[in-house]
C-alpha cells in the first residue's frame, strides 16, 4: 500500500499524504540546522566585544592622543626659543605702534625700539591695572598704575634699548610723538607664564618672517645667517611692497594677504622700504 500511494493512486491519498509530510519534516530540519549552524559561525559571541583587549587599547589611545602639548615644535632641527632672548623689538611709526609679538613670558628682557616715523617719540610701556581698584603704587581707587617704563625723545631713524623686569599681565605700549606733531599710537603687551616660544630655523633651510602689521615691518630688523630665505607677509588692510634702498630687489605691490619671499647667499645689511609708504622701513642683517 505504500508503493501505491506513493505512486499517485486516489485510493491512497491519506497514506500518501503523510509520507511527503515526513521527508517535508526532515527536509526543513536539515535546512534550519545547517541555517544555524552558518550563523553561529558568523556571529561572534555576546561577551566579545566588552573584554576585547584590542577595543579597550583603541579607546585609550584616542584618549591620550590630545593631551600632546599644542605649542610642540615639529620635528625638524629647529631650537625653539624664548622671544624675549634677543630683544623684544616694538617699532613706532607716525601711523601706528607694533611690538614683535603679542604673548612673552614674564621676566626680564631688552625692549628694541626703532622709531620709523618722521618725528621724535618718546615711548611708554605701563602695566594696566584697568578696573583692579588699585595702582601698583598703591594709588588706590585711580585703577591706573603711575609706575611705566619710558625713554627719552628718540629721532627719527633711532633705536634706543630699554631694559625692563616684566611681571605677568597686560601692557599698554604707547608711542607719543614729541611735541605734538601727531597723536599717540597704541599697541599691548601680554605677560603671562607658559607664553609660546619660537621655532628658529638652522642649517641649510634657514627661514625667517617678516609680518607687515599696522604699516610697520615686524620686527624691523631681522638677523638671519647666509642662505636664509626671508618671507614677507602683508597682514594690513593695505597694499604694500618691499623695496631695497639700493635697487637689488622690489616685490612690487603686496595686497593683503600676499607674501614675497627672498634667499640672502651673501652677507651684508640690507635696508629696504615700501614705496607707498616710505616711513616703512626695515633692515636685514645677514652673518
Amino acid at each position: 500500500m505504500i508503493g501505491r500511494a506513493t505512486g499517485g493512486s486516489p485510493g491512497g491519498r491519506a497514506t500518501g499524504h503523510r509520507m511527503p509530510n515526513a521527508r517535508s519534516r526532515l527536509g526543513a530540519t536539515v535546512v534550519i540546522f545547517l541555517i544555524s549552524a552558518c550563523q553561529a559561525a558568523a556571529t561572534p559571541p555576546v561577551s566579545t566585544p566588552a573584554s576585547s583587549p584590542d577595543r579597550t587599547l583603541g579607546a585609550s589611545a584616542s584618549v591620550e592622543e590630545p593631551t600632546a602639548p599644542t605649542t610642540t615644535a615639529p620635528a625638524t632641527t629647529s631650537p625653539v626659543i624664548d622671544p624675549r632672548a634677543d630683544g623684544l623689538d616694538v617699532v613706532c611709526t607716525d601711523q601706528a605702534a607694533s611690538v614683535e609679538v603679542g604673548v612673552i613670558r614674564p621676566g626680564r628682557v631688552t625692549i628694541v625700539v626703532r622709531n620709523a616715523g618722521r618725528h621724535a617719540q618718546t615711548f611708554e610701556a605701563r602695566l594696566d591695572h584697568s578696573g583692579s581698584g588699585s595702582g601698583s603704587d598703591g594709588d588706590s581707587g585711580t585703577g591706573r598704575d603711575r609706575t611705566k617704563i619710558e625713554t627719552r625723545p628718540i629721532h627719527p631713524g633711532e633705536i634706543v634699548r630699554v631694559e625692563a623686569d616684566l611681571a605677568p599681565g597686560r601692557y599698554e605700549i604707547e608711542c607719543d610723538h614729541d611735541g605734538g606733531a601727531g597723536e599717540r599710537t597704541r599697541a599691548s603687551l601680554v605677560v603671562r607664564a607658559g607664553a609660546p616660544l619660537v621655532a628658529r630655523a638652522t642649517g641649510s633651510e634657514q627661514a625667517a618672517e617678516v609680518r607687515i602689521v599696522q604699516f610697520a615691518m615686524v620686527p624691523s630688523i631681522l638677523e638671519v645667517p647666509v642662505g636664509a630665505r626671508v618671507t614677507w607677509v602683508d597682514d594690513d588692510p593695505a597694499p604694500h611692497t618691499i623695496t631695497a634702498d639700493g635697487g637689488g630687489f622690489d616685490s612690487r605691490q603686496l595686497d593683503p594677504g600676499a607674501t614675497f619671499s627672498l634667499a640672502f647667499d651673501s652677507p651684508g645689511n640690507f635696508t629696504y622700504h615700501c614705496e607707498i609708504h616710505p616711513t616703512m622701513v626695515g633692515t636685514v642683517v645677514v652673518h
